[in-house]
């Protein structure tokens, strides 16, 4: 297991962005095999890339996932994060059927409200201030990244924008729900878990056996990376971030998502910059720093706190 030195926070903070940049080229290799002739179906990469994805971790995990499956509060909780990690997959790629990536991007960057949100009603308190100023800061140039200083290019249609919040509010599922598993059962295994079971629902609406599609060097190349870094390696990083430092942090530094896709897109789509997409990265990089500094801060009281 890779091992990454520095604090818990700091440790979760890194999980974060690398959880957040693996997202990212797979939106960008994914809009690549969308794009090709005879595409691939959205719902034929969802089922491909969890249930692969989700028998790899498995294997990784070896005996001990069968062991963990052997606890029925453990497999009833897995099993309800496989269906939220499915949900989430599956209503962004609808999303995507309906309105631009920048929209559906724009409606998923929600996830921290929704998780601050929560958040509050549980522990019955308000979102610090500097979470607030991050998710605003962040959310802004999210906006500015993917309508390119141009609001005129939103398109908002309405199926488009409740598959997008459906995505938002499942992924902040997967945020939450999983934390107290994680606690019982390694990280791995319940990552494993999840995706397959993820993967086996998905699968009844597109079978993997059933699958046509025109596979060539490249599109299997992308496809492997989907299923390897932009699933396991990202879902990996997501998990063990939301074990050590708060849900809401993580979801905020997740915003290097789209700022990572849309680097990635400049690089290798030939996309060209624009004076608000600059800006757009200059905020997002600032939120995530500000955040990260803010976390720290809050740390040091605590345990000042404590001792």
């Amino acid at each position: 297991m890779l091992q990454i030195p520095g604090s818990a926070f700091s440790k979760g903070v890194v999980l974060s962005l690398c959880a957040g940049i693996c997202w990212g080229g797979m939106g960008v290799c994914s809009q690549v095999i969308f794009a090709e002739p005879d595409g691939m179906a959205p719902i034929d990469l969802v089922t491909l890339r969890l249930i692969f994805a989700g028998i790899f971790l498995l294997i990784t995990a070896g005996p001990s996932a069968i062991g963990v499956m052997l606890n029925g509060r453990n497999a009833f909780d897995m099993l309800l994060a496989g269906l939220f990690v499915f949900l989430g997959q599956f209503c962004f790629m609808q999303a995507l059927l309906y309105v631009n990536a920048g929209t559906a991007a724009i409606v998923l960057m929600t996830v921290p409200f929704w998780v601050a949100f929560w958040q509050a009603i549980a522990q019955k308190r308000v979102p610090r201030k500097a979470e607030i100023f991050c998710f605003v800061l962040a959310m802004s140039g999210v906006v500015l990244i993917v309508t390119h200083g141009d609001f005129s290019s939103l398109n908002f249609d309405a199926r488009g924008v409740a598959w997008g919040l459906g995505s938002a509010f499942a992924t902040t599922g997967y945020t939450i729900q999983p934390r107290a598993l994680l606690m019982r059962a390694p990280a791995v295994a319940v990552m494993g878990w999840a995706m397959f079971f993820g993967g086996v629902i998905a699968s009844l609406f597109s079978p993997p056996w059933a699958i046509s599609y025109d596979w060539s060097m490249k599109t299997t190349l992308l496809v492997l990376f989907v299923v390897s870094v932009g699933t396991v390696v990202a879902f990996w990083c997501y998990l063990l971030a939301v074990r050590l430092i708060s849900p809401v942090i993580v979801g905020l530094l997740i915003c290097s998502e789209p700022l990572s896709a849309y680097i990635l897109s400049v690089a290798f789509l030939q996309m060209r910059i624009s004076e608000a997409e600059i800006f757009g990265a200059g905020f997002v990089l600032a939120a995530v720093i500000i955040v990260t500094t803010a976390g720290k801060l809050s740390g040091k009281k605590s345990s000042r706190a404590g001792s």
